[in-house]
């Protein structure tokens, strides 16, 4: 009886703490969730474009001769740091409201690298379509946080 009791006192303070939890997820959306779409973003970099799904048309002949860089959207490294690495100037990870992460870059050139120009195609930074296994691992980890707590 004793220990019936004990594991009902116990299974009642882990659903008042999930509870607690499924209130505010904002530990879990800024921590490992950011962190997470912060990689996806470094994958879309490394593989230019091509993880989302429209790799980048590549450099035309005469920018990348003029820069030194035939890789596209690497010329300082900062429109890339802004969304991939925690921290880094003109990137931002925010909750617009409890259960919305917002994860991107102030970088005054993202919209022109995003949209593409009349001079310059698209290579879009967000992908047109978030991977699953990205989507799905997210999803893991704000609820592992909400049923186990853990961070």
């Amino acid at each position: 009886m004793t220990t019936t009791v004990i594991g009902w006192v116990n299974l009642k303070l882990q659903l008042y703490e999930a509870r607690l939890r499924l209130r505010d997820p904002g530990p879990a959306l800024l921590g490992p969730v950011a962190d997470g779409v912060r990689e996806s973003f470094a994958n879309q970099f490394q593989s230019t474009g091509g993880y989302g799904g429209s790799p980048w048309k590549p450099l035309a002949a005469s920018t990348a001769q003029r820069t030194g860089r035939w890789v596209p959207l690497q010329a300082t490294g900062t429109l890339w740091r802004s969304l991939a690495v925690k921290g880094a100037p003109h990137g931002y990870a925010e909750l617009r409201d409890p259960w919305t992460l917002a994860v991107g870059t102030t970088d005054p050139v993202a919209p022109f690298h995003q949209l593409g120009t009349r001079k310059m195609p698209k290579r879009p930074l967000v992908p047109p379509v978030i991977p699953d296994a990205d989507r799905d691992r997210w999803a893991s980890l704000a609820v592992d946080y909400i049923l186990e707590g853990h961070l």
